[in-house]
This record gives structure tokens, C-alpha cells and sequence, in this order.
């Protein structure tokens, strides 16, 4: 676990992180998550996970796919909140918008809490 992190709303909580401008982790790589929650004067807490996928997200505008697979409202809220978003955010993020780099696609990592 060298460098690699994401950045999440709630260590504690998180099971996923939309990275906007897409990721080099693969599953199975052991990465830190954190976040900046204030905890006893602003402290960063952070947490080893290890990733269980990273899917290729995409947006219409309207509708959200993971792997080309539509996802529910619930997933999309549960992406967004996990990542300190809005799903408003999430589906502007689409080809088209100023912010889409279409040489780095964005993804959706998952992991799950390693405990060490």
C-alpha cells in the first residue's frame, strides 16, 4: 500500500468512489481510503481497503450505467453519497460536458475494509 488512495465522505461507511478522471487500481490492490471528517480537531482518518472491482461509469444525462448495466436511484445516491457528491453532479458528468476527459473515462471503485 504505497501511495494509492481514495478519498471518501465517511471511512467508516463507504463501500465505493466515483473517480472522475478514471483510476490505475485494479482489483485485488490494497489501497488507503480517507476522508476529512473532524474528529477531535480536524483530524484526516484513513483506512486500508482492498478493491473489489472498478467499474467504467457512464452518464446520459438521465441514466446511469456501470459496465453498461443500468444501475438504480438507490445505487446512484449510495455512489454519490460515498463519494461526496450529489447525483446531480454524477449525471452531468457525461461525454460532452466540459469537465469529461474522454482519454481518462471515469469509474466507480469498490472495495471493502482490510483489517490488518
Amino acid at each position: 500500500m504505497e501511495s494509492d488512495r481514495l478519498f471518501v465522505n465517511d471511512v467508516e461507511t463507504a463501500t465505493c468512489a466515483f473517480c472522475p478522471y478514471g483510476t490505475a487500481f485494479t482489483a485485488g490492490d490494497r489501497i488507503l481510503i480517507y476522508d476529512e471528517k473532524t474528529v477531535f480537531g480536524r483530524q484526516v482518518r484513513e483506512r486500508p481497503a482492498q478493491v473489489t472491482a472498478v467499474k467504467l461509469f457512464r452518464s446520459t444525462g438521465r441514466q446511469i450505467t456501470l459496465d453498461l448495466v443500468m444501475v438504480s436511484d438507490n445505487e446512484c445516491r449510495k455512489i454519490a453519497e460515498d463519494s461526496d457528491l450529489t447525483v446531480g453532479i454524477l449525471m452531468d458528468h457525461r461525454a460532452g460536458a466540459k469537465n469529461f476527459d474522454p482519454k481518462r473515462p471515469p469509474v466507480v471503485v469498490y472495495f471493502a475494509p482490510v483489517t490488518e
